[in-house]
Parts: structure tokens; C-alpha cells; sequence
């Protein structure tokens, strides 16, 4: 049996994997992402996601382990988790009534194979948002370490008008993609694998 290895601390993409039935073990990568940067958000959130599945698999050699990043990019910029409450609010006050996207890097490496691919999903925040609701958010501090400073997945649903694309990709993993390339390599759950 593979032994499976998320090269990420982050429990909200561990909780996706365990949800599809994967059993696999969390261990965080030893990198700096902020020294990582690449030309492009996805150039940056492909090297890092590499990085991170890199250094784990050099730590344990007979797993297959699975790297990612994610990277929010809105009006033409990368923009990283907020440094300050009110970076933050001017961050998600800025983005109200307009789109942003959600960017994640995956790399699959094991001893045997070397897969990246990447998965883009839009955001559409509301317009009616006010200052106060915004403030309210932040207090919460349920978002802090995350990229576009929400988490949809919990209250900060409140501050979305609708999504198009892959809303897992938005908590972190792009799952039906992932379960694609996990099965072409022979992991799947119900024992079958893309021909």
C-alpha cells in the first residue's frame, strides 16, 4: 500500500483528502514560500507547490507525496495573506462587486512519476458590503493565514456572491482534478484506475 503524504500543515486540505477516502498523513514542508517567486501567480504557485512536494519526498523517498499552493490574483496583481488588519480591510473592501481569482499549483511526486498541474476558480464578491460587515469579519480572525483573506468555506461564505469553477479549489485542492491524476497513476479509491 502507497503511503500518501500531504507536504502542507494546512488541516483545511488534509480534511478534503480524508473526506475522499485517502488516508494520508500532513507533514510540513521545510521552505520559505516567500522566497520563491516566479514571473506569473501561477508560475509562483507551481514552484512553490514543487518545492514543498520536492523537499518532503526527499525526507521520505518510498511515499507519494502531493504539494500545494494556492495564490489569489486580482486587478492584474498577486496578492498574499494581509500583513495587518488594515491592509486586510482595505484588501477585501477594494474587492467588493469585483471578480478575483484563486490559483492552485498541485505536484504529485513519488519515485516513479512527477505530475504539476493547476486549477483556477473566480470569485465574485458582494457589492453591498459595507465597512461595518467587513470590520465584523476581520474580528473573527477566522482568515488571517489565508491568500485572498476569507474562507468560504465557514463565515466568510457571508461575502460571496458566486463562484465559477471548482469551490474545493477554493479551500485548497482541486479534488476532481487530483482524483484524475491520482487514478492515471493507479491510486483509487474503488480500486480502478484511468486506462
Amino acid at each position: 500500500m502507497t503511503t500518501i503524504i500531504l507536504a502542507s500543515g494546512s488541516q483545511w486540505r488534509r480534511q478534503l483528502l480524508l473526506d475522499i477516502g485517502l488516508d494520508v498523513t500532513a507533514i510540513s514542508a521545510k521552505i520559505i514560500e516567500e522566497e520563491i517567486w516566479g514571473r506569473s501567480p501561477l508560475e509562483t504557485a507551481t514552484l512553490r507547490a514543487q518545492a514543498k512536494a520536492n523537499e518532503v519526498l526527499s525526507r521520505h523517498p518510498s511515499a507519494l507525496v502531493i504539494g500545494a499552493d494556492q495564490v489569489c490574483h486580482f486587478q492584474g496583481k498577486t496578492i498574499g495573506k494581509p500583513a495587518s488588519d488594515s491592509e486586510w480591510l482595505d484588501r477585501l473592501m477594494s474587492m467588493r462587486g469585483q471578480e478575483h481569482s484563486l490559483t492552485t499549483a498541485v505536484a504529485i511526486r513519488s519515485d516513479e512519476h512527477e505530475i504539476d498541474f493547476y486549477e483556477s476558480t473566480k470569485v465574485y464578491f458582494r457589492n453591498s458590503l459595507t465597512k461595518d460587515v467587513l470590520q465584523r469579519y476581520i474580528a473573527l480572525n477566522e482568515a488571517r493565514n489565508c491568500a485572498g483573506g476569507y474562507m468560504m468555506e465557514k463565515r466568510g461564505a457571508w461575502l460571496i456572491e458566486r463562484i465559477e469553477g471548482d469551490w474545493q479549489n477554493v479551500i485548497g485542492l482541486p479534488i476532481f482534478s487530483l482524483t484524475h491524476h491520482l487514478r492515471s497513476i493507479g491510486i483509487g479509491f474503488f480500486g480502478e484506475s484511468n486506462g
